[in-house]
């Protein structure tokens, strides 16, 4: 924490401020205000911006207009402190790249794209950045501690760094349907004679009951510059009070490797999941997940994912479940700084096609679901609300006993979670979720609730 202190204190110091943009007092350009009054860009304002600490202000207003203004040595410099600031630190070394070139005798802007750098996990240009400063430039003696430790920074992040965590949680909560029972008393049928209703046994109505969760996991991650070696092996057993035919053991093995190219991320993982049910073994499953995090130029943050499972089913009489299921995500999120209410707002939407082994009943599946979520801050903790919908679609009749209907079911789901670290190792959160299934068969209305309650703890 003091190292993360310092580091702050420092990059405060090196030369945010604009006002400090020529240390060696290199000649300024003197067409600077000439360009400045033609285009309208406002100097001035942005340094009010910079000094009552509004970078996310700043950030917005100098973003949309950086085509338009790229030839303005100091817009180029201040979008870059104010991307650094609000941690684009892509955007911010692009920005300043620009600002080098154009003003080479502004010291600011080399120690801030070295910053940038550094942030970017760019160890080699972040080391010639420094270099070019420190040979250019008569560097006063609070620049030359911060050179010090950013030095240091660089040096370590290129050693290799291994870090190994263990945790254990605990959870309590109520689950209003787990045997995920329908919500019709009465199921229509179809025969050559005819259709007819037939009324639904106790076992298949929804069955409350209370749990608990026990879960442990061990990772190990692996840091040598931009790249990011991860493993885990977690363990997760839910024990109902009475509804023990569904107690489950889940167990997940596997890892990956993560890729930070210049603020592009690329995750490649690949795990092994077995699922005990009531002691035996129920499923198996093989994933691999491919997940990209783009830099685009907006303010909007953007993750791809791309997922394959093989699920295979241990007992005979859910063999026909065995599925080859592909999975396409994108989540978009926004940063909504300046609102006390509200601190992230993002999408989410989904494509799934569930290829059946085995002719399960109904075939292939396909799916879609949207999904949008609000982040807000609340009592020193994190309050995330979504509501999501998706469509499940059979690609044949589910059966014989109910003619020749394709199953079609709609899903909504609202949710509410809210975290807070309690001290640097313990973790608590609450959820409370509603599901409300909704199909032209009836015998898949289901609604349930879950509320829960988990804390965590790391060493």
């Amino acid at each position: 924490m003091l190292k993360r202190l310092i580091f702050i204190l420092l990059l405060f110091v090196s030369g945010i401020n604009s006002a400090n943009a020529d240390i060696a007092g290199g000649p300024s350009n003197p067409d600077v205000k000439k360009v400045v009054a033609r285009t309208g860009y406002d100097p001035e304002l942005v340094q009010v911006w910079f000094q009552q600490g509004h970078w996310w202000q700043a950030y917005r207003t100098l973003l949309p207009l950086e085509v338009r203004y790229s030839e303005v040595p100091s817009f180029n410099y201040d979008l870059g402190v104010a991307a650094l600031k609000v941690g684009a630190y892509a955007r911010a070394a692009n920005a300043l790249e620009r600002a080098v070139l154009q003003q080479p005798r502004h010291a600011g802007a080399y120690l801030d794209l070295a910053i940038a750098f550094i942030m970017l996990k760019d160890y080699r240009s972040a080391s010639e950045r420094i270099d070019q400063l420190e040979q250019r430039f008569r560097l006063p003696p609070k620049i030359e501690q911060a050179i010090l430790y950013y030095r240091k920074l660089i040096e370590d992040g290129k050693k290799p760094s291994t870090r190994w965590q263990r945790s254990i949680n605990a959870m309590a909560g109520y689950n209003s349907n787990v045997n995920n029972g329908t919500d019709a008393s009465l199921i229509e049928f179809i025969s050559d004679n005819g259709s007819f209703q037939i009324p639904l046994s106790e076992d298949s109505k929804p069955q409350g009951d209370f749990f608990i969760d026990l879960g442990a996991r061990f990772s190990v991650d692996r840091v040598h510059e931009a790249s990011h070696w991860h493993g885990s092996v977690s363990a997760q057993l839910r024990e109902y009070s009475k509804q023990n035919d569904f107690d489950t053991l889940t167990v997940f093995t596997g890892g990956g490797l993560s890729r930070n190219l210049r603020g592009d991320v690329w995750d490649f993982s690949l795990y092994h999941a077995r699922v005990l049910l009531d002691d035996s073994l129920y499923q198996t499953a093989v994933m691999g997940i491919v997940r990209y995090s783009p830099t685009y130029d907006s303010l909007w943050n953007w993750q791809w994912q791309y997922r394959f499972s093989d699920e295979k089913y241990d007992e005979l009489d859910d063999q026909d479940n065995d599925a080859k299921i592909h999975d396409l995500n994108v989540v978009i999120s926004h940063p909504l700084n300046g609102l006390s209410l509200f601190k992230r707002l993002g999408f989410s939407l989904s494509y799934s096609f569930d290829q059946s082994l085995n002719n399960r009943a109904g075939g292939d599946q396909q799916s879609w679901e949207a999904e949008t979520f609000v982040d807000s801050p609340l009592n020193s903790g994190l309050l995330r609300t979504s509501l999501s919908f998706q469509r499940e679609e059979d690609s044949s009749p589910y059966s014989p006993s109910f003619g020749s209907t394709i199953r079609k079911t709609d899903k909504f789901l609202l949710k509410s979670r809210y975290q807070r670290q309690l001290d640097e190792n313990l973790d608590w959160e609450l959820e409370a979720r509603v599901q409300v299934n909704s199909s032209n068969l009836e015998l898949f209305d289901t609604t349930s609730a879950e509320l829960r309650s988990r804390i965590s703890y790391r060493f």
